[in-house]
């Protein structure tokens, strides 16, 4: 039978928002995305939908001028192959596209902001990029991570994932890339722009009010019963 591999991207992005994710971080790779071929021809991450609008995010196919916003012509990557079963890679491009297709998924904004003093923390329908990866490495590999999945930025899923690098270098040295039309650079209104951002950031404190509560409850349950017995 013949082994199948899907590849983990972790990538230095040249974009304000993923600079300000690299400082908050204290990272050098602030991205992280997953692929079903070798070439990445089929590549996906949690990341934004719009280049104006990086509040809006979800799982989007990813591409090179998306990493390099067609000015750079350097962005450092580190590609990882990693063996799967036939059905666990099955299982992850199941879950991929189900999040994909799911449009009340959003980024786990406030998890990236506050990670510096919480150390991240789960969202209900909720992802950033790296926490999107782990969950997936998680669930559907052999590979367990350590604390939640929520927790981990981009440059932690290395120490993982070391034994399995096959590339470090620039992602456009990595293979010839034809460029792609999708419309990620189309401009966008202000207004909307506004309207967008505060739904959706209304949309995130309520989740994570939400489960910050549920979270609660089922820790004070649980040390009930701990402490009945």
């Amino acid at each position: 039978m013949e082994q199948k591999y899907i590849y983990v991207v972790l990538s230095k992005t040249p974009s304000k928002f993923a600079k300000m994710i690299r400082a908050f971080g204290g990272m050098t790779y602030n991205h992280a995305s997953i692929a079903f071929d070798k070439d990445l021809k089929e590549m996906w991450a949690f990341a934004r939908k719009m280049n104006n609008l990086p509040i809006d995010a979800g799982v989007v196919r990813e591409y090179p001028e998306r990493f390099t916003l067609k000015k750079e012509d350097n962005v450092p990557i580190r590609v990882y192959g990693i063996p799967v079963s036939g059905c666990q890679y099955d299982m992850i491009k199941k879950r991929v596209l189900e999040v994909h297709n799911d449009e009340d998924y959003h980024y786990n904004f406030f998890s990236m902001l506050f990670y510096p003093f919480a150390g991240g923390f789960p969202t209900d329908k909720a992802y950033t990029c790296s926490e999107f990866v782990a969950t997936l490495l998680n669930d559907y590999t052999d590979i367990q991570m350590r604390k939640p999945c929520s927790s981990y930025v981009p440059e932690e899923l290395h120490g993982f994932l070391e034994p399995y690098m096959m590339y470090e270098g620039n992602l456009l040295n990595y293979r010839d890339f034809e460029p792609v039309d999708s419309g990620f650079f189309d401009e966008i209104s202000p207004l909307r722009v506004a309207g967008t951002t505060v739904t959706i950031l209304a949309v995130l404190a309520l989740r994570s009010a939400t489960r910050a509560r549920r979270d609660f409850r089922e820790k004070v349950k649980n040390e009930y019963i701990n402490h009945e017995h």
